[in-house]
Parts: structure tokens; C-alpha cells; sequence
């Protein structure tokens, strides 16, 4: 009981950090910069309705033809490139990733989590390179270099405006599949990528609809987008200002085309393997959303391995634990690589 204390206590001091930036939030459905060809007037329910008829096709969605590509520059470790989805802000449209080359034809992509340090990330990065990987680190939408400059923190990326928050997703997802194509052109054939909460999210989309992906390592993730932002730590100031606008019901529907729960199906592809890894005392991304999206994909025939630590969400990243969740990444994604 101690332990379990003392953990929760840790992760609710590293949860309450970033408190101070977020601001309250002002519900917006923001249906046209989800979905351009939609009129101005759209409502909740035709939104709704857009996004589970585009849910059905996940492929096309997130097949992006916006701007036209823009050659990927490397230079002293960073990949930058324009963002095919054009947003109103100049900053967040330059995309970029941390790399490091690996000697093998074998690489792996890390997508933070939201408001994410990068420090960790390129730490954890260069770990995975001394052991024989290419590694990279993308850079969110509105993280870091790509961030707003009236924001301190990331606060475009997950907000109360529902379609912004769809945009900055598959812009996200998009960005990812470009470093992809980056390292396929490089020579890499077996690729793996990594996210972790919210950056779970991007992960799972990636993995799900892109072939070249041969595992997908989700943490701390869950198969309904609606559900972590509305009970989630992290995200009660986003809640609050979506209950009263919107039913949690309407938020699955308009937010079912950025969750994994639609698309369970696409996980069952032979050349692929998929890894979730949850804590069980998390507060941000509760339990009972990951257990359930797990018994969701094994019920569909997915094949799914799952790993549930004793730790809470920041508590992952602290010693023992994210030494063994690291240990069961790497077996898993070497039992991946040799087809087991």
C-alpha cells in the first residue's frame, strides 16, 4: 500500500507540472478544418455521421494528398520537410524528426506523448542505435519547434475545438509516414514504431494503415480517443468544456475516425505484431479503457500481446519500470523482426 502511495503521489506532482499553461477551453466543433468539403453550418450529428463513414475507409483518410511533397532535408541528425496538411500556422507546417542511423536494415520510430519533453525521447533514441537500430523521434504537431508562439504548451494538438484536434491528428499521422517513406528510401525493410500515450494514438493509426510497419508498440493507450480526453487527468480541462457542448456518445462518433477501435480489423494482417503496455494505477489513460480495447481485439482475432505493469502513467518512465517495459519491448520487437 506504501509503494502504491507513493507512486500516485509521484505522478500526480509530474501531472500538475504542466497545470499552470493550460488554459480554460472554449468548445468549438470545428467541422470544416476536420473535414473541408463540409458547409459551415454542419452540426454535432453530421459530423458525427462524416466521421464514421470515413472511419470505414481509415485507409483513404489518412492517405493525405494535401500540399505536394517537399523533399526531406537531414542535416546533423534532423529531418525536416513540409507537412502536406497546411494548417494557419507557419511554424507547426515545418515537420521534423530526430534520426539516427543504424548498421542494419532495421529501424524504429518514436512518437512522444503529448506536451512530451524531447530530451527522454532522444535518450531513449540513442539507446535502440547502440543496440543495432535506426532511431527516430518525430516531432508532434504544436510540440517544440512546431509550437505556437502564444502557447507554452501544445494546447492545438488536444483541445475542446473537435475538428482542429482531428487535423492536428492526421497531420500527425501524416508527418509519421513520410519519416517512414524517409526510411524505406533509406533501406530499412523492417520498421517498428513506438507511441506512447496520446502518441499511442498516432502509433496505432500508422501501424494500423501502413503495410511497411511490421510491429506496432502502443503504452499506455486505449482504443477510444473520446474516452481518455473525457476521464482522463491530463485532459479534465478539455472535459469541462466539452460536457454540456456534447455527449460523450457524439464525441466517440465525431472522434471515431482519430481512435483504434474502429479499425481493430486492420491489426490482424499475418505480416504483423502488436504490443500494448499499461499501468495499472494510471489516472490519465484509465485501466479499464486499455483492458477493454484489449478484449476488443481478441475478441475480433487480433492478435495482441499485453503487458500490465504496477506503476502509474508518469511512474512508467521511473526505475524499475521503465527498465522492464524497455526489456519487453525489445524481446517483443525481436521476436517481431524474426517472424515469431
Amino acid at each position: 500500500m506504501w509503494f502504491g502511495s507513493v507512486v500516485d503521489r509521484w505522478d500526480e506532482e509530474a501531472a500538475s507540472i504542466d497545470d499552470a499553461h493550460k488554459r480554460d477551453e472554449v468548445f468549438e466543433l470545428g467541422a470544416t478544418l476536420a473535414f473541408p468539403d463540409l458547409p459551415e453550418t454542419a452540426d454535432a450529428e453530421i459530423m458525427g455521421e462524416v466521421a464514421r463513414a470515413k472511419s470505414r475507409n481509415t485507409h483513404a483518410f489518412y492517405a493525405v494528398h494535401g500540399r505536394p511533397s517537399s523533399p526531406i532535408v537531414c542535416n546533423d541528425g534532423w529531418l525536416t520537410f513540409e507537412s502536406e496538411i497546411e494548417t494557419e500556422d507557419a511554424a507547426n507546417n515545418l515537420a521534423g524528426a530526430f534520426i539516427l542511423e543504424g548498421g542494419r536494415s532495421e529501424a524504429v520510430l518514436l512518437i512522444p506523448h503529448w506536451n512530451a519533453p524531447q530530451e527522454p525521447y532522444l535518450k531513449l533514441a540513442a539507446r535502440m542505435h547502440r543496440l543495432g537500430y535506426a532511431a527516430s523521434v518525430l516531432t508532434l504537431p504544436y510540440h517544440h519547434q512546431r509550437r505556437r508562439a502564444e502557447g507554452n504548451i501544445a494546447d492545438y494538438f488536444v483541445s475542446a475545438n473537435l475538428g482542429r484536434t482531428i487535423r492536428a491528428v492526421r497531420q500527425a499521422v501524416s508527418d509519421a509516414r513520410r519519416i517512414v517513406d524517409w526510411l524505406e528510401g533509406r533501406g530499412y525493410r523492417r520498421i517498428h514504431v513506438i507511441g506512447a500515450s496520446l502518441g499511442s494514438c498516432i502509433a496505432g493509426l500508422v501501424g494500423a494503415v501502413d503495410a511497411r510497419i511490421c510491429s506496432t508498440i502502443l503504452l499506455l493507450t486505449a482504443g477510444q480517443f473520446a474516452d481518455v480526453v473525457w476521464t482522463g487527468r491530463a485532459t479534465r480541462h478539455i472535459a469541462t468544456a466539452l460536457r454540456g457542448a456534447v455527449t460523450l456518445d457524439q464525441l466517440r462518433q465525431i472522434w471515431s475516425i482519430i481512435s483504434l477501435e474502429p479499425i481493430i480489423d486492420l491489426y490482424s494482417r499475418p505480416d504483423h505484431r502488436l504490443l500494448i503496455v499499461s499501468a495499472r494505477r494510471d489516472k490519465v489513460v484509465l485501466p479499464r479503457l486499455t483492458a477493454d480495447f484489449v478484449a476488443k481485439l481478441r475478441a475480433a482475432g487480433a492478435p495482441a500481446s499485453h503487458t500490465s505493469l504496477p506503476c502509474g502513467h508518469y511512474s512508467i518512465g521511473m526505475l524499475p519500470f521503465s527498465l522492464i517495459a524497455t526489456a519487453r519491448i525489445l524481446w517483443f520487437m525481436r521476436q517481431a523482426s524474426a517472424g515469431g
